[in-house]
């Protein structure tokens, strides 16, 4: 039988044992009632303890599978896109312009009009780099599907945030104008800023630190 059956079983048991014993004249009747009451009472109450118990474990299992799903998506980009960056930039230069940008909201005007080129130019025709991105993208999208929207809203978000950066810059034209070089670049942050954002947020609700 369903535990939840079983536990509302249990409690309208508990109520018309209630009823029955404010009803009945007899004081041993009444008693027995009561007694009867207050262990159907405890058993419910102990029922609903062990489902939310059940329940939140489930979805711990539920929210690891999904973080396996993804993680190495998630990594083969983010640490394939790390590794164009700190190339290009170096490792301190690149966490500068990633908290100068996150500074600005994600304006792309706020970086130099030369590191948006540079980011624009990692890129602009790097095969495996773009094999990541459609990976991500498909990653994002089964998180959102399987677990966003009845998880956690604030996953959900994330995962949307991430497929729209994702999807545009598969649409992305690189043709070198201004529009473009900002465009992309705007995107490839935000894309990595997100899916990490993801995949944090998915590590909080499987309770891996």
């Amino acid at each position: 039988m369903n535990k939840n059956l079983i536990t509302i079983v249990a409690a309208v048991a508990a109520l018309i044992s209630l009823f029955c014993a404010k009803r009945t004249p007899d004081d041993f009747w009444q008693s027995v009632l009561l007694h009867i009451f207050g262990t159907l009472l405890a058993v419910t109450i102990g029922l609903v303890i062990v489902n939310i118990f059940l329940e939140n474990r489930a979805r711990r299992d539920a929210v690891k599978s999904l973080l396996l799903l993804a993680a190495d998506a998630i990594q083969d980009f983010h640490n394939g896109w790390l590794d164009l960056a700190w190339a290009k930039f170096g490792r301190d230069q690149y966490g500068d312009i990633g908290n100068e940008y996150m500074k600005s909201d994600g304006k792309p005007e706020a970086l130099k009009k030369s590191v948006r080129s540079d980011l624009y130019g990692i890129v602009k025709g790097n095969a495996l780099l773009l094999k990541h991105i459609e990976a991500l993208d498909e990653a994002m999208t089964e998180l959102s599907r399987m677990g966003g929207w009845s998880l956690d809203p604030s996953l959900l978000s994330h995962c949307l945030d991430a497929r729209k950066s994702l999807g545009k810059l598969k649409r992305a034209t690189f043709d070198d104008k201004d529009e473009s070089i900002d465009y992309v670049a705007e995107h490839i942050l935000d894309a990595d800023i997100r899916s990490q954002m993801a995949r944090t947020r998915l590590m909080e609700l499987a309770g891996i630190k």
